[in-house]
């Protein structure tokens, strides 16, 4: 992946700098957001960031996270969006705010390349090329940095065990352990640890499987009150929608959370080596992502969508 001059020569100019990703921001999101924020402040440049507050506790330990939000100005010369493939699923300011230029960084193969400027690359993690922009920009990378920088490869690979996984991924991974050879305590808190909260929805979301097309097909479910009894949609962590990957019979598999009454999002996934392409689906309904890991929005009457998702599931088995 090569690195746009034009990218460079723009961060290099620019003094202010907004820096957004998308709504409810995952470990990739976070991640590139802390790493190139600190790599632009080391520039010398006034960095900003305006993030979604929507984030999975397990993420809230970067000393980073208290400038989010703080004190936005009425005017930037760059916006970075990072790790968002439309320019409608970005958080932006309440307040009217204005840029010059505006910048994608992004690994989403459904990518709209809606950016003045766009470092767009399909890969394992928006934090890849996050890294490759601060190795141009000869930014060395702190501790807090190099843990965004794992923490952004190591939850989109689900702890390197996706199909999405790379040598590329592998290389920077190992470029950043000559720095701190001992990431397992972070890795643990990212993947294995959980608040009560967390591992309640984590089986509510399991006795809700439903199975279609003699288990191939996995729904899963967790309705709005049943998000709200377990402290929110902030601890519906990411890996409750690989679960469905989990079942040995499973090709494709969705969960359907109810953020709000008759509002659903859907995190859809299919499994290595089937090719299935549930990007599909999702640009279908307005959303995007990767091969295997893809989400949209939907309103409307659960168990209607419940019929038609099984149907597009369907079709994709049958591609």
């Amino acid at each position: 992946m090569e690195v746009p001059q034009e990218l460079i020569d723009q961060l290099e100019k620019s003094n202010k700098i907004l820096l957004q990703a998308h709504r409810k921001p995952d470990g990739d999101a976070i991640g590139s957001l802390v790493a190139l924020g600190k790599g632009l402040k080391a520039l010398g440049k006034e960095v900003d960031y305006c993030v979604d507050t929507t984030i999975d506790p397990r993420l809230k330990f970067f000393p980073e996270m208290k400038f989010f939000n703080k004190d936005l100005k009425e005017k930037y010369d760059s916006l970075i969006i990072v790790d968002c493939s439309t320019k409608d699923f970005s958080v932006y300011p309440d307040k009217k705010t204005e840029w010059d230029n505006l910048i994608t960084i992004d690994h989403h193969k459904s990518n709209q390349n809606y950016g003045d400027i766009n470092f767009v690359y399909e890969t394992a993690a928006c934090g890849e090329l996050v890294y490759q922009v601060l190795e141009k920009l000869n930014i060395p990378l702190d501790k807090e940095m190099r843990e965004a920088i794992f923490t952004a490869l190591s939850t989109d690979t689900g702890s390197f065990q996706f199909s999405n996984t790379n040598s590329q991924t592998h290389k920077i991974a190992s470029k950043i352990y000559t720095k701190d050879d001992n990431f397992a305590p972070l890795s643990k808190r990212l993947h294995s640890t959980k608040s009560l909260e967390q591992l309640k929805l984590y089986g509510k979301a399991i006795e809700s499987i439903e199975l279609f097309d003699d288990g191939k097909i996995a729904i899963l479910t967790l309705p709005y009150d049943v998000i709200n009894e377990y402290g929110g949609i902030e601890n519906v962590s990411d890996d409750l929608s690989n679960i469905g990957m989990n079942l040995d019979t499973s090709m494709i598999s969705v969960l359907i959370k109810e953020q709000e009454p008759n509002e659903f999002k859907m995190s859809i996934r299919s499994k290595a080596p089937f090719d299935i392409d549930v990007s599909k689906l999702a640009t279908k309904y307005g959303g995007g992502g990767h091969l295997r890991a893809s989400g949209f929005s939907m309103e409307g009457n659960l168990e209607d969508i419940k019929i038609n998702l099984v149907k597009d599931m369907e079709e994709l088995l049958n591609e």
